[in-house]
């Protein structure tokens, strides 16, 4: 009811929600019942104003208190409650591209307090909302620079030797921002214990068909970590490449492959992971350290080696892991147009060059098979020139014509009734003239038609009332 109340009476509601004589206590209580889906909903509804419809004061104030909540909610991310931690993780995580919340969050003191929370906290839920809301200011941040980056338009220079204009594809020289700052200092600090915190599985196991004894889950923190190195490799920055490879993050990641190999989410971050260095890294020192010191070749030659599962009844199915394996596999043989992807690659051993050779292909084959055995035509020349469009004029003409011929064909409709009218008038003469060219004009008397019992046909004679006189009538035999 006061959801509505504030869509539809807005004027009244947030001025009495926003009373400064009372230090708008109603937006205190609600953070502090935050626990509550109910009240969190129109907590949301709260941050989602926009101060600058409301005019003086009244607009300041919320501006502020609006402020003042995102601080608080991070606070609540602490809370041993875990109503109050998924709330709070909600609230923030919806509202962390309004890039006056992005900006309070991305302080320092507000990300030094996420940290703490995400990897010092004693309860493994605050833990979790903590790295998530990590996760999504870092995914945030670097996408809003990257669209920064594309929107650049390119600088002209003058070519002096020529008279035509040369477009330079020059970069523009970057500069750090406040927030950037922060978030590569904070990282440089947390990036030494991410490798305990990868080693360390949860205390409790999954019921699956793949595992006698229950299956060890990744679990929802570590998956976050995993993206959370994705993101720091979209720095692109040197010091923080090296700081992961001082720590060999990306030999524990490829350790993890081996012992979750039925968690897609987590192969899916990992492919990415492997993309990032491959595709998007601009150091190829780093790009050839990362590959050697992650293992991969290594670890993809022995996972092939048995690339079955068995099932007790002994039916079996392709493990898991197979799919990135093979994917990751394809991405290092495409990026061996880098040198250092090429050095790596050849003195990875005869072993890779027999797997690539061998079942690499014939996966490869296989997987670039159409169903039903039917290859689609592939685009000639000749599908180019078929495929040209009709000018508009001709189209046009073509409805004027169609619409012309229409009204001649309703006017032909229109003669024809007419003089099958006419012949029906005719007809019903008993004069008819018939025309002869060798005779002329020929009268011919029509005998009209006799039909016998004429005077039983129509309704004239079968509707007729009998007529009789009541006196000729002897009622006496009927008493």
């Amino acid at each position: 009811m006061v959801t509505l109340l504030l869509t539809r009476r807005q004027k009244q509601m947030v001025p009495y929600i926003f009373n400064a004589k009372n230090d708008c206590k109603i937006v205190d209580r609600l953070v502090h019942h935050v626990y509550q889906k109910s009240l969190s909903e129109f907590l949301n509804k709260l941050l989602g104003l926009n101060h600058a419809d409301f005019e003086g004061e009244l607009g300041q104030i919320i501006a502020a208190k609006q402020k003042q909540v995102i601080g608080k909610l991070i606070e609540k991310l602490g809370s041993d409650e875990i109503e109050d931690q998924l709330n709070a993780t909600t609230l923030l995580s919806e509202n962390i591209e309004n890039r006056e919340y992005f900006n309070i969050i991305a302080k320092r003191e507000n990300l030094t307090q996420l940290f703490e929370i995400a990897f010092s906290h004693v309860n493994e839920e605050c833990r979790k909302s903590g790295l998530n809301v990590i996760v999504e200011v870092l995914n945030v941040f670097i996408e809003k620079h990257r669209n920064a980056d594309h929107s650049e338009e390119p600088k002209k220079a003058i070519n002096e030797s020529e008279d035509y204009e040369v477009v330079q594809q020059e970069e523009p020289e970057h500069v750090e921002s406040p927030e950037e700052i922060a978030i590569s200092q904070i990282l440089m600090t947390y990036i030494g214990q991410l490798p305990e915190l990868l080693s360390k599985a949860p205390n409790y196991r999954v019921n699956c068909a793949m595992a006698d004894g229950g299956l060890e889950p990744l679990g929802q923190y570590r998956l976050h970590l995993t993206r959370l190195v994705n993101l720091i490799l979209k720095f692109n920055k040197d010091e923080l490449n090296n700081e992961l490879l001082a720590n060999d993050i990306f030999r524990n990641l490829s350790e993890l492959i081996t012992k979750h190999p039925w968690n897609n989410f987590f192969q899916l971050k990992i492919i990415s992971i492997y993309e990032e260095i491959l595709e998007h890294s601009k150091d190829a020192q780093f790009r050839q350290k990362a590959l050697k010191s992650s293992m991969i070749v290594e670890t993809i030659l022995g996972i092939t080696e048995s690339p079955s599962f068995t099932f007790v009844s002994e039916r079996q199915i392709r493990h898991g892991y197979m799919g990135m394996i093979i994917r990751i596999s394809n991405s290092l043989q495409s990026a061996q147009h880098n040198q250092e992807v090429a050095d790596f690659l050849d003195n990875s051993g005869e072993q890779w060059s027999k797997y690539v050779k061998g079942d690499l292909k014939k996966i490869n084959e296989t997987n670039n098979k159409k169903l039903g055995g039917q290859e689609p035509k592939a685009p000639g020349p000749s599908d180019e020139e078929e495929q040209t469009f009709e000018p508009m004029d001709s189209i046009m003409a073509r409805f004027s014509n169609f619409s012309e011929r229409s009204s001649e064909n309703n006017q032909d409709d229109d003669d024809d009734e007419e003089e099958s009218e006419e012949f029906d008038s005719r007809a019903t003469e008993t004069r008819v003239s018939i025309t002869n060219q060798s005779t002329g004009i020929i009268e011919v008397e029509m005998p009209e038609e006799e039909t016998e019992g004429a005077h039983f046909s129509g309704n004239i004679y079968w509707n007729r009332k009998p007529v009789f006189d009541e006196a000729e009538i002897d009622l006496s035999d009927f008493e």
